[in-house]
């Protein structure tokens, strides 16, 4: 076997990045806290490669100066209850494999992939409002409301090319997502379940990609955002004595669909169909010297559903589908 490499699929690149902040914590009696900060980054991504065909000499030297200011300000309602805004300005930069302008195949996928040396660093700015309540110690229950809006969204999309698919990523001009969200860490102990405790994230989300009236893609959900998300964990940590401790968790997560990969050129959006996974992490300290750990990854194994719709009868047809498999992890540790 002899492996060759040619200007068509070889890239040198570096990217730089540097960063001073200046921040400020600032206290009006007892009550009202505000955190109020500015970081500026510059950063520069350089990459020398050639075009697909390979013989089209290809460089960029990307440099970007950015402020991102942050604002967090809490007001303690009592001991237990508080009320907090904030907002905060972040960035998501292109990586190496998203600009360079070579085709490589993913077999997993059966599809070829290039990047975009067009792609533009994408913003959002991000607001939230959100009421806490510490009922007890170690105990914690939140309700918040967000929004955010971004320019420029890096999404990945494809089409047709040739005999297959091509992927390749791009900028939307802009989009935006607002919703609500649930924390919650709770105690059982107050219905009987001594040693249970409860921990649930759950958030909704609302997303939208917005175009221009007349533009040939129509208003969408943002790629990768899913509508719904829901983390829990349930948690038994009995009293035992000073030395043997005991932890048994079963963590849960729910992903809703999402898409995947933005149709272009009159194809459907390919949309991850909804995903349930469930763990178990336990733990067991003998004594001060020995400690076992048990990690059970993914006990449902359902399997990963891809779908696309066509467009012309609004039949969702399914393209791909994988299973990630259970495993498990044993470890000891011994303290010398």
């Amino acid at each position: 076997m002899r492996e060759t490499t040619t200007h068509s699929d070889s890239y040198t690149s570096a990217n730089i990045l540097g960063a001073a902040y200046v921040s400020a914590k600032l206290n009006y009696g007892e009550a009202l806290n505000a955190n109020i900060g500015v970081r500026m980054e510059y950063y520069n991504l350089k990459m020398d490669g050639y075009s697909s065909d390979g013989t089209t000499p290809v460089h960029l030297d990307n440099r970007t100066s950015d402020f991102f200011p942050s604002v967090n300000i809490s007001y303690n309602l009592s001991a237990k209850h508080l009320v907090r805004a904030a907002y905060g300005r972040s960035v998501n930069r292109p990586e190496f494999r998203e600009v360079v302008p070579y085709v490589y195949f993913n077999f997993e996928r059966d599809a070829n992939i290039v990047g975009n040396t067009e792609l533009k660093n994408a913003y959002a700015d991000n607001l939230e409002v959100r009421y806490e309540f510490y009922p007890a110690s170690g105990e914690m229950i939140t309700v918040g409301a967000f929004y955010k809006r971004f320019k420029d969204p890096i999404e990945e999309t494809y089409n047709e090319a040739g005999s297959g698919l091509q992927y390749t990523y791009h900028n939307a001009k802009n989009a935006e997502t607002f919703g609500i969200e649930l924390d919650m860490k709770k105690s059982l102990d107050f219905i009987g379940l001594r040693g249970l405790s409860l921990v649930c994230n759950a958030a909704y989300i609302h997303s939208r990609v917005r175009f221009e009236e007349g533009a040939p893609e129509r208003d969408r959900p943002l790629a990768g955002q899913s509508p719904y998300l829901v983390n829990a964990d349930i948690t038994y940590t009995p009293r035992l004595d000073d030395v043997k401790q005991l932890s048994a968790a079963l963590v849960y997560n729910l992903q809703g669909p999402r898409i995947q990969s933005v149709g272009i050129s009159g194809l459907g959006d390919v949309k991850q169909q909804p995903v349930h996974t469930m763990n178990f992490v336990g733990s067991f300290k003998f004594n001060e010297k020995v400690s076992l750990k048990l990690q059970i990854n993914d006990l449902l194994n359902q399997p990963v559903i891809f779908k696309q719709e066509v467009p012309s009868t609004g039949e969702k047809v399914e393209v791909e589908r994988f299973k990630r498999g259970s495993s498990f992890e044993i470890g000891v540790t011994y303290n010398l």
